[in-house]
């Protein structure tokens, strides 16, 4: 249905916060949305359906993977910054629509493996839970994963879109080719390691494979007799 998927693909792009900063060619998420809402909107949004389904398809990979760095202060800690992969906003639009399948696939596997990605109010009920658990006895264990999203290994990301979502699993190869990041304007520096920060689809990806990681160590440490519970969003006791 035509009428269906360009409405899909005009919703994506609306999910684009306003005031995005552009890619490396200089469009803004702000410039599309424009064009949909302009005098010719039924042409524009034809045009954009088009593309996005192009992009999708694989026709254009490098526009998927191709982002401008940029440095974010870090909120309380002077001098310190977050870096920020900035998309190009067509190849961001297809990737909000691909994250949509992707999403509804995840579900069950991220309350699988503890994951609160998507929860509402997920700090606070994570917190409640975790008081239940201390009030009964447990001993609580963190796991570190500071710069995990910057270094995890892209073949096992890979590997669990395979196998929770294969169909959109292709297109997530593509995004996840080394990634050509330009700095300063001019240099490139090619990654091909880790999530990008600020990527549609990164924040889902990563947590599919901790979703993994979580289960694996559950597993391994039983082998050696040791109980491990994951504190899942049906834990809370107020949900």
């Amino acid at each position: 249905d035509v009428a269906a998927w360009q409405t899909l693909v005009v919703e994506a792009m609306r999910k684009a916060p306003n005031g995005s900063a552009p890619g490396v060619s200089g469009m803004r998420r702000g410039w599309v949305a424009a064009m949909v809402n302009g005098e010719r909107s039924t042409e524009a949004k034809s045009v954009l359906a088009s593309w996005v389904d192009g992009i999708l398809r694989g026709a254009c990979p490098e526009l998927t993977r191709t982002v401008r760095l940029s440095l974010i202060p870090k909120a309380g800690q002077d001098g310190k910054f977050r870096p920020l992969g900035v998309g190009e906003a067509l190849a961001n639009v297809a990737k909000r629509v691909a994250l949509r399948v992707l999403e509804s696939a995840a579900l069950q596997h991220f309350a699988d493996g503890a994951q609160w990605l998507g929860e509402s109010d997920a700090c606070r009920r994570l917190g409640s839970a975790l008081g239940v658990a201390w009030s009964a006895g447990w001993c609580i264990m963190g796991v570190d994963v500071r710069n995990a999203f910057n270094c995890v290994d892209r073949s096992a990301v890979v590997t669990e879109v395979d196998r929770v979502s294969p169909d959109v699993a292709p297109f997530v190869r593509w995004c996840l080719m080394p990634t050509p990041m330009i700095v300063a304007g001019t240099k490139t520096m090619m990654v091909g390691r880790g999530v990008v920060q600020g990527d549609p689809l990164s924040s889902t990806l990563f947590g599919l494979v901790m979703s993994r990681v979580a289960q694996s160590g559950v597993a391994a440490c039983a082998t050696r007799g040791v109980t491990v519970a994951l504190i899942k969003p049906k834990d809370d006791p107020r949900a």
